[in-house]
């Protein structure tokens, strides 16, 4: 699975290189850092975010992201067919149209964000997350927001 979607985690980290290029280093470097340290390398992992969760039909309440720094982005992206969700950012009172296909950047630690019930079609999400206890041991500095 990581090998099919290797080529999208590109693109993914082209995207981050315009929305916050120091996360993009810290999060690269982190990684390579793990790496080279370990002797059991069945994969190259290409993506700059150290973890991925694969979310299906999942109704999400409220919540602010745990083990994340308030400077990194998580990324969210919208899979599925058929179906109408909406993203909330309950903090803001904002909601956005969360079709499949749709990408969000969110500062999931900082920003409480839910995903209430849809109505039809299969819902699919990968939430792409750095975690900072990986940039402490791997001695990364965890860059700020971008201004």
């Amino acid at each position: 699975w990581l090998q099919k979607v290797e080529l999208f985690e590109r693109f993914v980290n082209a995207i981050l290189a315009i929305v916050h290029q120091d996360l993009l280093q810290a999060g690269l470097e982190a990684n390579a850092t793990l790496n080279n340290s370990s002797s059991d390398k069945p994969y190259n992992w290409t993506s700059a975010f150290s973890g991925m969760d694969l979310i299906v039909n999942w109704i999400t309440p409220p919540h602010q992201d745990a083990g994340d720094t308030l400077s990194f982005y998580d990324l969210l992206v919208s899979l599925g067919e058929g179906h109408q969700a909406d993203f909330h950012v309950t903090d803001l009172g904002a909601c956005f149209t969360y079709h499949p296909g749709t990408l969000i950047f969110l500062t999931g630690k900082v920003l409480e964000h839910a995903v209430p019930a849809w109505g039809g079609g299969e819902r699919a999400v990968i939430a792409h997350y750095m975690k900072d206890l990986l940039h402490d041991r791997m001695d990364v500095q965890c860059p700020s927001l971008p201004s």
